[in-house]
């Protein structure tokens, strides 16, 4: 009875344990080309227009929250409060990461991506309204940085990134299933570093910093993915007890998703490193692509609609990059 007990209760660790690891990806191939590709605009206020629909990004506060969303007005200020200017300001230090705000002199917001375990079994599903953590650092803030900074990357690159289907089963390298026996399996992956002709850039959280290391060594990596069987006369009460405890370790490798690649080296080209101008108003079209799990989970877009987040603020839905929807393609106008 007692060790029935314990097996079933071994069951749901390992369903709760091992569901998270489901939406890992190995995205280091996509990442590369992304920000190798990405646009570094100049400082200033810009509208965002989308290629689809025409409507421009706007922003307001009302119902005592900050909100952002999309209309077909462009305000300069609205009589509501409304704006559709949004400031966009590149972090540096070795990234083409930028940082997008609201550009009042007082109440100033940063469009941050909001994480949700409801969507896609967990990912970044909103863009929303937040306090300011970045550029200019502010290291007593909580919020994971990485979570206010965007790529803005050409729409021509979406055609040569590797993504998965809508529902987002398929992106990226999947990790291997494993299987649990007597012993706790896992699946350990690694890549030649012969494979990496360049390296990314990371923020590290321990020391609130970005940092340049050399490419993460797969081999010192164990992830868990989708046990499909165990084996009842193969476990003992001392044996789940073991099995229970190496799952509970696990939970480390959750807490530090944000981290799984960041440990890759950022070596900017003159290529790369000058900003680009153009003599239009009009930039793009882009897909504005999350710097958070950039590295670890399929590549998040903000998209054209918005939906209800945390504190009831309405903000950008956010999606999996789909290269054949213009929905998620924007037109930068330099205001």
């Amino acid at each position: 009875m007692f060790c029935s007990l314990k097996f079933f209760l071994l069951s749901i660790l390992v369903g709760f344990y091992t569901s998270s690891f489901q939406k890992v990806f190995y995205n280091y191939d996509n990442a590369k080309l992304i920000q190798d590709s990405a646009f570094v605009p100049e400082n200033g206020n810009y509208v965002f227009r989308n290629v689809a629909t025409g409507e421009v990004i706007q922003h307001d506060r009302r119902n005592g929250v900050p909100n952002i969303y999309t209309g077909k007005t462009k305000f300069r200020r609205g009589g509501k409060g409304q704006f559709s200017q949004l400031a966009l300001q590149p972090h540096k230090t070795g990234t083409k990461w930028i940082s997008i705000r609201t550009p009042q002199t007082q109440g100033t917001k940063c469009i941050s991506a909001q994480w949700g375990y409801h969507t896609d079994g967990g990912a970044d599903h909103a863009g929303t309204l937040y306090e300011c953590a970045v550029d200019p650092l502010d290291l007593k803030a909580t919020l994971e940085k990485t979570k206010q900074w965007w790529l803005l990357m050409p729409s021509e690159t979406a055609t040569k990134l590797k993504v998965g289907s809508a529902s987002g089963k398929a992106g990226g390298q999947e990790l291997k299933d494993v299987k649990i026996g007597k012993e706790l399996l896992v699946s350990q992956i690694s890549k030649d570093k012969k494979n990496w002709k360049s390296f990314l850039p990371y923020w590290n959280t321990k020391t609130n910093r970005m940092e340049p290391l050399p490419a993460w060594k797969y081999t010192k990596r164990q992830v868990i993915n989708e046990p499909t069987e165990l084996s009842h006369d193969a476990i003992s009460t001392h044996e789940v007890d073991q099995v229970i405890e190496k799952l509970k370790a696990t939970t480390n490798i959750i807490k530090r998703s944000t981290h799984l690649a960041h440990h890759h080296r950022y070596r900017p080209t003159s290529k790369h490193s000058k900003l680009r101008k153009s003599p239009s108003k009009r930039l793009g079209p882009f897909y504005v692509v999350a710097v958070d799990h950039l590295y670890d989970m399929e590549t998040r877009v903000w998209s054209s609609q918005s939906h209800k987040t945390v504190g009831n603020q309405l903000s950008l839905m956010m999606k999996n990059l789909d290269p054949n929807d213009k929905t998620q393609q924007w037109y930068l106008e330099r205001e």
